[in-house]
């Protein structure tokens, strides 16, 4: 169990909450009861749905949707629950928007503070009714750590590629003046007055 406080500016990155024993998930929104919180403020619960990827040799990965399926503006007293499921369970917290210049004075949101209590409920350990042998090892193999471990970034799209150019800039120059005096570099020339008229208008004489 942890409590959390988002002020403007801060969010939560995408994940699935999969990190040892965790099998449930859940948040006690502790805002201002006094200043019901707004959608239009941030802040709120995002749930993503999933992708299934084929890979070689028979894998299959879920990677996350770009738009969330469901945005849940925090609530006083509101308790929000899921289930952690590998690769399945993704979500993230939107951020908490600040003010737009002179809204502050038009009415008083109480600095916008998000609080939260969030925990799990955890699978039964060993010498408790339901424990499985093996189920938690097995858990740790699937975890959000194990993912961030792995190599996940084969799928993002779009995928960075290389390109190799085979000859210089001062290969192309020889190759256009095919045996002629090479083109002269711009910037060994001198400013001529007219350029210097043209500057003088943006940078300030030393």
């Amino acid at each position: 169990m942890a409590i959390n406080v988002y002020t403007p500016g801060c969010y939560l990155l995408c994940h699935d909450d999969v990190i040892g024993s965790r099998r449930v998930s859940y948040i006690l929104y502790l805002t201002d009861p006094d200043r019901p919180w707004k959608a239009e403020w941030g802040g709120a619960l995002r749930l993503y749905g999933t992708t299934s990827i084929e890979e070689g040799g028979g894998q299959v990965t879920r990677v996350p949707d770009p738009e969330p399926t469901l945005s849940i503006p925090p609530s006083f007293n509101q308790l929000s629950f899921f289930a952690v499921q590998p690769g399945e369970s993704f979500h993230d917290v939107e951020e908490v928007r600040a003010c737009e210049p002179g809204e502050a004075e038009k009415e008083d949101d109480g600095g916008r503070v998000r609080m939260a209590i969030s925990g799990w409920f955890h699978i039964p350990q060993e010498g408790e009714d339901g424990y499985i042998e093996g189920l938690e090892e097995e858990l740790v193999g699937k975890s959000s750590l194990v993912q961030l471990q792995g190599k996940a970034d084969r799928l993002d799209l779009p995928q960075p590629r290389v390109h190799r150019y085979e000859k210089t800039v001062q290969d192309r120059n020889d190759a256009s003046t095919k045996g002629k005096e090479a083109a002269t570099d711009p910037e060994d020339e001198d400013l001529t007055e007219e350029d210097l008229d043209l500057l003088i208008k943006y940078i300030a004489p030393t």
